[in-house]
């Protein structure tokens, strides 16, 4: 299955999937069912085969109009015309003519009623038999009746088991139920749901078992240990009779000690794999699997994987794409805040597309987000197609689509990526062909910000490879990106574009690792793509000073400093963007132990700085009592452990039935309170107020700009701001050459001195608007504030001097 998704697909469980993974296996039951009867399993016309199977499925709770029409659509392909043959009363009056009178009473029954053709000898033989008719007659009666049948065409249900399982898969209702809290959230990857499916079923496993061991302690002792807290049972049906079970073992009625009779064993023998599956023990452990086939927990959880896989994913529809209407929460006005860390969230096609929304997904266009903690938002993406060029620019290909998404990003100061999928790089051969495909999409690239430009066009590409392995060779990656880094470099159009990586990781929830362990070049995942994104002067500059300082030499301060000064080197790709699969408590202590094994020394401080893992789910529904306390944990891991923060599912906030947004997302609001935590702060805050300078970093103060943000309007407006701001001081210099060269100006200006007064500070106030509020001043603010500031003094001192001169002269 994996093998035949493209990485552009989306996959997405909807509430409509869930339900009817509850209710296939009711479907399929009467399906197979029907099947095996004979004597139902013929009808005259589709239509009255349909109708019969609508009639059955109507019986089943759950089942709606739409969802009975999409079954009964899907059902029709196991509906076949097929040849039926009949006795007939010529078979019938031909018998008495050759003297097998017995032979046609036996048959005399079966006249008129038709046998699929494959089975009517068969059929026949058999009634002749019961008939106890000698066995040359029955084969002279059997030649007639062959040779003279009634002959029909009639409509029956296959009865494919396999066929069945792949278009209605199904699983148990206590984990559907639970598998509902996976709903309506994208995953990147088939790995990603994947992981997702097996960590929900490990925790209700962990629950059940809980139970099992509650149940036997409080028989034992009447005490019961506390159960794991989430809310995804499995039901009693499946509980109760590991719960028996164990208590026979334990009153010695087991058939062996090590617990082979256990219920928790010979449930592992049962022919079909069920939920049940998730309480049994290990086969290792049963004696009785030494002499029998058994199943594991393994297997039941792959098929309920391959289940919500088949149903999760959708197909790519590039049909009724609709603009990208991306506007700021209320209340939520102000600029992207200079972090620590990058944080990006991803857009992704399907978001504004009326053809997914007719198919279930959620409404999400319009969207609102507050811009302030983003620093980057990705398209996601550019698809490509058999031949490695770009296949589709979806939203790109009409400026209609983007201009409103562009205009806001940019004015909300968030940089603008695109991702492009390279979803065939592993069978990418040759130097000369990888390096004309990287050429090949720099040149969909120009074209497409040439249609941006008027509107801020694109700041970064990110180049997506997915099912990359610790195994795979790295070299396609390298050549690619080397080159795309050259031809961008070479155009000054797009000199400024950044080149991220994006990696869906395979095989890292496998990784048995240990803090120092040694990783080989061939077997990591990131060190073998150093040359990319990382500097190695830092490392290699301190071994060699190490090996000087050994031998006895200093090294000169200054060669240091020139060695190791910022931007002296630039790497050609700027992160690497790194998805973080379920359970993220510990996939992100994978990732950060796997750095650690790779890399050593500044190269490893240098590497995690550059690595930004990317949160899938954010809303673990399962746990109602504190639904977001893992993703708090994990954005406090990733602030302080990593490069940054990537959200794959972007906290949009949907519309509400009365065109506003609706303000409450909790998602939004923790990741805006765990950033500008700490703000201020150097050593613990995330927002980065050093270099955002004293005069921005007040103005921006959460406690005050919660109650009023003059920079909400300032900085999304700062065009205006800044063209306003010398309009001011250009008219204030006409203003001060008329009050000392035209008197009857004077004279209005001193019958309005206040007019005039606010005239000659609005300059100021709106300068320092633009310097505390305006992203590009932020470097500069401080020092221009000095020069103001002594601008200002030394303007004061010379006119009270030009003053104390004028009345000595006149004394």
């Amino acid at each position: 299955m994996q093998k035949g998704i493209s990485p552009i697909q989306p996959i997405m469980l909807l509430p409509r999937d869930v339900t009817m993974l509850k209710l296939n296996k009711a479907v399929r039951e009467i399906a197979v069912s029907t099947a095996q009867n004979p004597s139902v399993n013929q009808f005259v016309t589709l239509d009255s085969a349909l109708a019969y199977l609508s009639a059955e499925l109507e019986k089943i709770d759950g089942f709606s109009p739409e969802i009975l029409d999409s079954v009964t659509l899907k059902i029709r392909s196991f509906i076949t015309q097929q040849h039926y043959l009949a006795v007939s009363p010529q078979t019938i009056s031909e018998l008495g003519q050759q003297n097998l009178s017995l032979a046609a009473q036996a048959l005399l029954p079966a006249v008129g009623q038709p046998v699929p053709a494959q089975y009517f000898s068969q059929q026949l033989r058999r009634n002749l038999e019961q008939a106890s008719v000698q066995k040359e007659d029955t084969d002279r009666a059997l030649s007639i009746a062959v040779r003279t049948p009634q002959e029909s065409l009639r409509y029956a249900v296959v009865n494919d088991a396999a066929a069945f399982d792949a278009v209605f898969p199904s699983v148990d209702a206590s984990v559907s139920d639970c598998l509902s809290n996976l709903a309506s959230t994208a995953y990147p990857s088939v790995n990603g749901l994947r992981l997702a499916v097996a960590n929900l079923l490990s925790q209700m496993r962990e629950v059940g078992l809980a139970a099992v061991q509650n149940n036997n302690t409080a028989a034992n002792d009447g005490t019961a240990t506390p159960g794991i807290e989430i809310e995804c049972p499995l039901s009693d049906d499946i509980v109760k009779p590991f719960q028996e079970g164990d208590l026979a073992v334990d009153n010695s009625d087991s058939d062996s000690e090590d617990g082979s009779g256990n219920y928790a064993c010979t449930v592992l023998t049962e022919s079909e794999i069920g939920p049940d599956l998730l309480l049994a023990n290990s086969p290792e452990s049963c004696a009785i699997c030494r002499t029998k086939t058994c199943h594991s927990v393994t297997d039941y959880v792959s098929q309920v994987q391959n289940a919500v896989l088949s149903m999760a994913v959708k197909p790519f529809l590039r049909s009724e794409l609709s603009e990208i209407e991306l506007s700021t929460l209320p209340g939520c006005s102000e600029c992207a805040l200079p972090l620590k860390g990058t944080t990006i969230g991803f857009y992704p096609y399907w978001l504004a597309s009326e053809a997914y929304q007719q198919i279930g997904f959620p409404l999400i266009n319009p969207g609102y987000i507050n811009f302030g903690v983003f620093s980057r938002v990705a398209y996601f993406a550019l698809p490509l197609g058999a031949d490695n060029s770009v296949s589709d620019q979806l939203h790109w290909a009409s400026s209609r689509l983007f201009v409103n998404y562009l205009q806001e990003l940019q004015r909300f100061n968030v940089q603008r990526d695109i991702v492009l999928v390279a979803q065939n790089w592993k069978s990418w051969r040759g130097t000369d062909d990888i390096r004309s495909y990287a050429e090949s999409h720099y040149k969909t690239l120009q074209v497409i910000q040439e249609q941006a430009a008027h509107w801020g066009g694109i700041n970064g590409v990110i180049v997506y490879f997915n099912d990359y392995g610790r195994g795979d060779d790295a070299n396609a990656i390298l050549t690619y990106m080397s080159r795309l880094y050259d031809v961008i470099q070479q155009d000054d159009s797009l000199v400024k574009l950044e080149l991220r990586l994006l990696l869906d990781i395979q095989g890292l929830e496998n990784q048995k690792t240990h803090v120092g362990a040694s990783v080989e070049l061939s077997q990591s995942y990131f060190a073998k793509l150093s040359e990319l994104f990382m500097v190695a002067s830092r490392d290699e500059l301190l071994k060699s000073t190490a090996s000087e300082l050994e031998k006895g030499h200093e090294p000169i301060a200054k060669d240091l400093i020139d060695q190791t000064v910022a931007g002296s080197q630039t790497p050609k790709v700027k992160n690497i963007l790194v998805f973080l699969n379920e359970p993220s408590s510990e996939q992100k202590k994978r990732l950060r132990m796997q750095l650690e094994n790779e890399f050593k020394g500044e190269a490893r401080v240098e590497a995690q700085q550059k690595i930004i893992p990317v949160l899938g789910r954010l809303t673990l529904g399962e746990e109602s009592a504190e639904p977001h306390r893992q993703f708090i944990d994990d954005l406090a891991y990733l602030k302080y452990n990593f490069g940054g923060i990537g959200l794959w599912n972007l906290p949009l906030t949907p519309q509400t039935d009365k065109g506003k947004a609706d303000i409450e997302n909790p998602v939004m609001s923790i990741f805006d309170f765990t950033l500008k935590l700490g703000y201020g702060n150097t050593e613990v805050g995330y927002v980065d107020t050093e270099n955002m300078g004293w005069l921005a970093a007040a103005m921006h103060y959460p406690a005050a700009a919660d109650v009023f943000s003059v920079c909400a309007y300032a900085c999304p407006n700062r065009i205006t701001v800044l063209w306003m701001l010398v309009v001011l001081f250009v008219s204030n210099l006409i203003f001060y050459a008329l009050y000392n060269t035209h008197c009857p100006t004077r004279k209005i200006m001193k019958a309005h001195p206040v007019t005039f007064l606010l005239l000659r500070w609005s300059p100021v106030l709106l300068a320092l608007l633009v310097l505390g509020c305006n992203p590009l001043f932020y470097p500069y603010a401080t020092p221009l504030l000095a020069v103001g500031a002594l601008s200002m003094l030394a303007f004061s001192g010379y006119r009270s001097y030009l003053k104390m001169a004028d009345k000595l002269e006149r004394a």
